[in-house]
């Protein structure tokens, strides 16, 4: 293993972080060519781009040190901070090709958007910067050739944002389905149970668990195939979801576990809904464990309980079967 200062710099650095130093340092560096390699007719003052330039790379340099700890809102105010910077440098560039410049990396401003904020954010920022910058160029830029750039760039944005946001939704969506049974998979499942957790920690009201495990599932496979076995997974998974009620969340976290999440319920009223449940899901055997959410406890002990619950009742059901027992 390196330890190499670049390398644990490299390791203490997320998606977001890199994208965001990224997006300052090429700022930074492109103000810098564009005052001393391609200077303008009329140079301004030497110490605007080097204040242009150096705010950029030191904001780099800060994103880097935040790294991993970097928060997507911190993220998200001063890329927008950026973005109304870039669309005043397209409002007063001393020339078109310099207005395109600026007008580009707004472009990655708002595909960086599209890509770590929820799409309606990102719609409602890169649009209106869009509006903005389509106005300024039509009344500043007063040409066919501004006309042509403005439409080309915007047209570009639009596509990029778009195709940004539904391959990052169906991304999402594949990292937390379970392939086999299109129910959420256990990643899936936790981020859901946090998120009602939370729910319960604001509003007080109840949160149960049905925690399912397949009888005898291993006698399925050895009989049918990973191939019939699968089936029945799919026909259970299946089974589940049109049992439940519209706000209950199906999870498949093992191979042949399940667990009904219900938001708003009781342990009284999980019951009655597992009974019911008996009659819909008949793929497979299978027993159950019911647990309800407890203040202060962890979302893995609350698991955990439904989880024993549902050990208890297999144990139980063994030895009434059993006929020595």
């Amino acid at each position: 293993m390196s330890n190499h200062p670049s390398s644990r710099v490299l390791k203490g650095q997320s998606d977001l972080s890199f994208a965001v130093a990224a997006l300052f340092l090429s700022g930074g560096l492109f103000a810098g060519l564009a005052a001393t390699v391609f200077p303008p007719e009329h140079r301004p003052p030497l110490w605007v781009p080097a204040l242009v330039s150096g705010s950029g790379i030191l904001i780099s340099l800060l994103v880097l040190w935040r790294g991993r700890r970097l928060r997507i809102g911190s993220a998200a105010v001063i890329s927008g901070i950026y973005l109304v910077f870039l669309l005043w440098l397209i409002a007063n560039s001393t020339s078109l090709g310099r207005a395109t410049v600026a007008a580009m990396l707004s472009v990655v401003v708002i595909v960086l958007y599209a890509w770590f904020l929820p799409m309606k954010y990102a719609r409602w920022v890169g649009y209106t910067a869009l509006l903005l910058y389509a106005i300024i160029m039509m009344f500043r830029y007063q040409s066919n050739d501004a006309y042509l750039t403005a439409v080309a760039l915007v047209s570009l944005a639009v596509l990029l944002t778009e195709v940004f946001g539904r391959f990052k939704a169906n991304l999402e969506k594949s990292s937390l389905n379970d392939h086999l049974c299109d129910v959420w998979n256990r990643r899936g499942f936790e981020l859901l149970l946090k998120k009602e957790i939370s729910t319960v920690a604001r509003t007080g009201e109840p949160l149960s668990l049905l925690y399912i495990d397949l009888d005898e599932f291993k006698t399925v496979n050895d009989t049918r195939g990973h191939v019939g076995g699968d089936s029945v997974l799919r026909q259970v998974s299946d089974e589940l979801v049109r049992g439940v009620r519209s706000g209950d969340s199906v999870a498949r976290i093992g191979g042949d576990e399940f667990v009904v999440l219900l938001p708003r319920t009781a342990a009284q009223e999980a019951q009655l809904l597992a009974e019911r449940l008996k009659g819909v899901v008949t793929a497979c055997g299978w027993s159950f464990g019911i647990a309800e959410f407890r203040p202060g406890e962890t979302g893995d002990e609350f698991v955990e309980r439904s989880d024993l619950m549902m050990m208890m009742q297999k144990r139980d059901r063994a030895r009434r079967s059993d006929p020595v027992a």
